[in-house]
C-alpha cells in the first residue's frame, strides 16, 4: 500500500506489478462487458496491436448497461496515427496496451493535472500499430459533479502550464509531421480549460495562482504557429453553437 498521491502515481505503482501481455487501466467505479477478454486477446494477438482503442458507453447509469444486451461479435480495424492524434480520446481506460510496448517506452504518469493527455499522445507518437474495437466493451459511469462545477485546487493552476510544456517538449522530440497535431491539442485544451479557470470562483489565496497559470499558459501558446487543424476545430465548434442557440 502507499499514501494516496493521486491517480497518476497510483497507476505508476500498479504498473510495476503488471506481468501480463496486455495492460488495461480500469477505473474502480466503472465496468466492462462480461466474458469479453478471451475474444479481445485473440483479436489483439492476430493484429499485433500496440494500442487498441475501446468503444464505450457513457452515461449516468444506475445499473450495469451491458446487462440484457445482445452480445455482439467483436470486430477490429486499424486506424492511422494521424487519425488517432486528431480524434483523440485520452482516457487510459479507453485503451488496451501491449505491456512490452509500455515498458519499452517507459510508461510514466506525471503527477499533474491532465496527465492522461501527455501519456496518450506520447504513446500515439511512438507507434503505427493502432487499432479500434467498434463494439462497446467499457461503461463509463458519469457523475453529477460536471466539469463546469469543478472545484479547482492549487494543483490545477500550478500544473496546467506544466502540461502544455510537457506536450511542447514531446512535439519537439516526435516526428516533425506530428507537430501540428501536438499544437492543435495544446490549443484545444487551453480553449476548454482557460475559460473555466477565468470564471471559477476561487479563494483570495488562489487568485494569484490562477492568474499566474493563465499568464504562463498564454505565454506558451503565443509561441505557436497558426494551426489549420485548430482553425477547423473552431469553425466546427461555432457551427455547433449556432445550431444549439
Amino acid at each position: 500500500s502507499q499514501e494516496n498521491q493521486g491517480i497518476g502515481p497510483t497507476r505508476n505503482t500498479a504498473f510495476n506489478y503488471v506481468s501480463g501481455e496486455y495492460t488495461w487501466f480500469i477505473d474502480n467505479d466503472d465496468c466492462i462487458r462480461s466474458n469479453c477478454l478471451n475474444e479481445v486477446i485473440n483479436l489483439l494477438d492476430q493484429n499485433n496491436s500496440d494500442i487498441t482503442n475501446i468503444s464505450y458507453y457513457k452515461g449516468f447509469f444506475t445499473a450495469n448497461p451491458f446487462e440484457g444486451k445482445k452480445i455482439e461479435q467483436l470486430t477490429i480495424r486499424k486506424i492511422n496515427q494521424d487519425y488517432a492524434m486528431y480524434f483523440y480520446d485520452d482516457a487510459p481506460w479507453s485503451k488496451i496496451y501491449r505491456t512490452d510496448f509500455l515498458k519499452k517506452n517507459k510508461l510514466f504518469f506525471e503527477n499533474i493535472f491532465g496527465e492522461d493527455t501527455s501519456v496518450t499522445f506520447d504513446l500515439y507518437s511512438k507507434t503505427k500499430k493502432i487499432f479500434k474495437i467498434d463494439q462497446p466493451l467499457y461503461a463509463w459511469f458519469e457523475r453529477k459533479e460536471s466539469f463546469s462545477h469543478s472545484v479547482y485546487s492549487k494543483k490545477h493552476f500550478e500544473t496546467f502550464p506544466v502540461l502544455l510544456e510537457v506536450l511542447k517538449g514531446q512535439s519537439e522530440k516526435a516526428d516533425k509531421s506530428l507537430k501540428v497535431f501536438y499544437e492543435n491539442l495544446m490549443l484545444r485544451k487551453a480553449d476548454i480549460y482557460l475559460p473555466h479557470f477565468r470564471n471559477a470562483e476561487v479563494t483570495d489565496e488562489l487568485k494569484l495562482c490562477r492568474d499566474e497559470c493563465i499568464r504562463k499558459s498564454e505565454e506558451i501558446l503565443n509561441q505557436l504557429d497558426t494551426n489549420l487543424l485548430y482553425e477547423i476545430y473552431l469553425e466546427n465548434k461555432k457551427e455547433t453553437d449556432n445550431k444549439l442557440y
